[in-house]
């Protein structure tokens, strides 16, 4: 079958290179325009190394009026389906509706749950413990069309959106847009309408709207963060600095927020404790360190026994626990946060 492929990033290159082991014919790639001096689009690159026409329009469209250069250079492919693996650009209904067996894409959720850009991240942040791959009939709304073919996915308590989508979403996706040509080659693809009853729909998560809000609890805490990580990352400040927040794992534990719970060993890591602000830091020795300046922290230093241990105040102590100035955070450390009682969170941090 010939196939418009529109789309870019590691995921249009696998749909393309699936989809041309599948042997259907890729006419023409089309991918947003690509930074001068920076990396390759690997599907732009994939259909450069396949000798496969490229366009790469900075926009299809403008205030409504079709770029008629752009269309044209696309109409000319001749497709008899076009097949959107990651796109960001705005298509217009036209090309949409150009092809005999018209447009299919892949969506990162169980439509009509989750539409939007963000979906992994709302998955996860709000505590879903199942998710999965929709391939869906494209129509001029926002991820509004029928239904083609789905694949549910369990979200791992501990699950992040780079692990969720790298081991999981990703080749489900691949392997479901593949089933899915599969099915419209042979005129078998269904059209399942979505239930806007069940429709939820969230905005982008991006920039200051992943700032932890620590007094909510542990379990919503442990979510936000892994519903951030890697991108746009969890975040708070603390010493009037910004720290990022990777991975997170609960851990069992009583008392108020910022108590001193004890020390432990998580993972043959060196060990940790909670400070008053409420987190409990677990240092690696011999890993880097830095403020955000890039200087290394005062009083310790790298390879050293207490290596890794930070407070979030200056001065802070506590029995057994290592004296120091300022603070920093562990490169890759493991950290712990007290949640609201009874709950305790814990995640990873690392100085923006």
């Amino acid at each position: 079958m010939r196939i418009a492929l529109i789309g870019q990033a590691p995921f249009g290159a696998a749909v393309f290179e699936r989809l041309v082991e599948d042997g259907h014919e890729i006419v023409g790639v089309f991918t947003p325009p690509e930074r001068e001096g920076g990396r390759a689009d690997p599907l732009a690159q994939a259909a450069r190394d396949a000798g496969v026409a490229l366009q790469q329009p900075r926009r299809w469209q403008r205030r409504g009026e079709v770029d008629e250069e752009v269309c044209a250079a696309y109409e000319a492919t001749e497709p008899e389906l076009n097949v959107m693996a990651f796109v960001t650009q705005i298509i217009p209904s036209r090309v949409l509706e150009f092809p005999r067996l018209k447009t299919i894409q892949y969506h990162p959720s169980m439509l009509p749950k989750h539409r939007g850009r963000s979906a992994i991240n709302h998955a996860i942040v709000e505590g879903d413990t199942m998710t999965g791959v929709s391939i869906f009939w494209v129509d001029e709304g926002l991820d509004t069309g029928p239904i083609l073919l789905q694949v549910p996915v369990e979200i791992g308590p501990n699950e992040t959106i780079n692990s969720l989508y790298r081991d999981k979403l990703f080749p489900l996706g691949v392997q479901a847009m593949s089933d899915a040509v599969k099915l419209v080659a042979a005129g078998q693809a269904p059209r399942h309408r979505q239930v806007e009853e069940d429709m939820t729909y969230e905005g982008p998560w991006e920039g200051d709207i992943a700032q932890i809000d620590f007094s909510r609890s542990a379990q919503q805490v442990h979510n936000f963060i892994r519903g951030s990580d890697r991108a746009p990352g969890a975040w708070s400040t603390i010493g009037g600095e910004r720290m990022t927040l990777y991975g997170s794992t609960l851990a069992e534990g009583s008392g108020s927020a910022g108590e001193v719970l004890g020390w432990m060993r998580r993972g043959g890591r060196s060990p940790a404790a909670t400070v008053r602000c409420g987190w409990i830091w677990c240092g690696r020795a011999g890993s880097g360190l830095g403020r955000r300046s890039g200087r290394r922290a005062r009083g310790l230093g790298r390879g050293r026994g207490l290596d890794g241990w930070r407070w979030s105040r200056p001065g802070a102590s506590d029995r057994g626990a290592p004296k120091g100035g300022g603070w920093a955070a562990l490169r890759r450390a493991g950290c712990l946060f007290a949640g609201q009682p009874e709950d305790v969170a814990a995640g990873d941090g690392e100085i923006d």
